[in-house]
């Protein structure tokens, strides 16, 4: 029964790995439980700022990769699994050539045309305070599907929503691990975009920080 509850706890840590062994003490049995994080999503890093392809053209835009390609750097690292050698700007022309922008805006549903190894699941928005249920729907497409592109506020601190979109990894908790396509650096969502005020501690939930999903399964 120990096991089968410790099981059922660290389900929800999944950057934990961990084994459990049952050894028969002098008083019954003694679980002995070890942990140590696991980084298994095979996600290359990309930052869109990286000067390689910083100043490429996005989409059929005037706009740059560095200044507002965050949803092409997202999908670039997503497409990363199973395309070897990908980068922001290969996903970049492969999606132009797709006609996979209008302007510089992506058209989520078109990437699997570009990247057919990309099913796409679906596009959910969020205006206000995502429900639990929304929030565990959030976590159970990471669990069971992969990485996912989520929609944030790039600037919580500031009344004014600005669109920002990252690349989340694993559930952590009460929290998720991302890669952050603005530097390329994984890190925490809540202490990233749901730190209002810069102090280190998040003053958002989960329901609070993310405001849309962009669901795909590497295939």
């Amino acid at each position: 029964m120990i096991v089968e509850e410790l099981s059922a706890i660290l389900a929800n840590y999944e950057l934990l790995e961990y084994n459990l062994h049952t050894v028969e003490g002098c008083d019954g049995a003694v679980v002995v439980l070890m942990l140590h994080r696991s980084h298994n999503h095979n996600v290359t890093p990309f930052s869109q700022r990286d000067p390689r392809w910083a100043g490429d053209s996005l989409g059929f835009s005037t706009s740059t990769l560095g200044g507002y390609g965050c949803a092409v750097t997202s999908i670039a690292m997503l497409a990363s699994v199973a395309y070897p050698g990908m980068t922001p700007a290969i996903a970049n022309v492969a999606l132009r050539n797709e006609n996979a922008f209008s302007g510089g805006d992506l058209i989520w549903e078109r990437v699997s045309t570009a990247f057919d190894r990309l099913e796409f699941l679906g596009r959910y928005d969020w205006d206000k305070r995502m429900t639990a249920e929304q929030v565990a729907f959030v976590k159970r497409m990471i669990r069971e599907h992969g990485p996912q592109v989520l929609e944030v506020d790039f600037k919580a601190r500031t009344a004014a929503q600005e669109q920002h979109f990252v690349l989340a990894i694993a559930v952590d908790g009460d929290d998720l691990r991302i890669i952050d396509p603005w530097d390329g650096v994984e890190k925490s969502l809540l202490l990233a975009y749901g730190d209002s005020d810069n102090d280190g501690v998040p003053d958002f939930d989960l329901a609070r920080a993310i405001w849309g999903l962009r669901a795909y399964e590497v295939k």
